[in-house]
């Protein structure tokens, strides 16, 4: 008989234990469904909220465009204005002469008698014996003040009597900067900018005799260099010192290498040169990450002259 009512009581317990677990289950089923509800109604409200300010600013936009153009108002006039009553214009008669005498100009001088020719000026003074040229740069170089976001460290030029420029009293430049006479500018000019410009010394001006030679038509000679595996290349750098991409030669500065933009791409002989001259727009471009200087001057829209010449492989 005990062992009838110990088994009872073990159902019973067992009863107990499933209903308690089925109740905890059913539980948690309704908590999360509790939850996942409260979630759509909260996303259901933001879309409503959403909407409702799209819709806000759509009718604020139409109502904006539908408003009559604003009147134009009239400018202020820069002459005073006085209320005094206009004056008549007195007209003379016809048969009367004019009252107002004709205008002298003290410092012309008086026309010549009839019959007498005007003596020519003479001709100004030029010890020299040389044409002025208008264009000329003279004193201290004015412009450009400004190379980007660098200032512009002013500089001196001289214009010699053989029509060649002295620049800051030490470089030669020959040239007038254009298309059909570019300058003619030397290595020792374009390193001479790591003087004044080092931006990782906190030298940040770039000195006048360079920034003179920005979009202006320039003519180098040096080293070239092309990038591998083109055919025909239209990028080349021209260097100060004879470097081969990778291991023979002195890597360049951003102060003596140009990164050269052909106007045609190198055919030819020109396809091996390692060395000749380019000519093409000079542009100065400080190109600096950090601090450190990575490339400096570009030579756009340039033509290249072969004067020394490698070859392929096996020649």
């Amino acid at each position: 008989m005990r062992v009838f009512w110990v088994l009872i009581g073990l159902v019973a317990i067992a009863a107990v234990s499933a209903i308690g677990y089925t109740f905890m289950q059913q539980r948690r089923a309704i908590d999360s469904l509790a939850e996942a509800t409260a979630a759509q109604v909260k996303a259901a409200e933001q879309e409503a909220q959403l909407a409702a300010e799209v819709a806000a600013t759509a009718a604020e936009n139409e109502s904006l465009r539908n408003l009559p153009p604003e009147p134009t108002k009239p400018q202020p006039s820069s002459s005073p204005v006085t209320t005094e009553a206009p004056v008549a214009e007195v007209v003379p008669p016809a048969h009367a002469p004019p009252t107002t005498p004709a205008a002298t100009n003290p410092t012309a001088e008086a026309p010549p008698p009839p019959g007498e020719v005007a003596p020519t000026p003479p001709a100004p003074a030029n010890p020299g014996g040389i044409a002025p040229d208008v264009h000329a740069p003279a004193g201290p170089i004015a412009e450009p003040a400004k190379i980007g976001e660098y200032d512009v460290a002013p500089g001196t030029v001289e214009r010699k009597a053989d029509g060649t420029l002295l620049i800051d009293g030490k470089y030669v430049v020959k040239g007038a900067g254009t298309p059909e006479d570019p300058y003619q500018v030397s290595w020792e000019q374009l390193t001479s900018a790591a003087d004044s410009f080092d931006p990782q010394s906190g030298k940040k001006k770039i000195p006048q005799r360079i920034a003179m030679l920005h979009d202006k038509h320039v003519r180098i000679s040096g080293y070239i260099s092309f990038p591998l595996m083109v055919e025909e290349p239209r990028e080349c750098l021209a260097m100060l010192n004879q470097w081969d991409g990778c291991c023979i030669g002195v890597p360049p500065t951003p102060y003596d290498a140009l990164e050269v933009t052909l106007a045609k791409p190198a055919t030819g002989n020109n396809r091996y040169a390692i060395a000749g001259n380019v000519t093409g727009v000079f542009q100065v471009k400080p190109y600096v990450m950090g601090n450190w200087l990575v490339g400096l001057y570009m030579l756009n829209r340039s033509k290249l002259e072969g004067t020394d010449f490698g070859g392929p492989a096996g020649n």
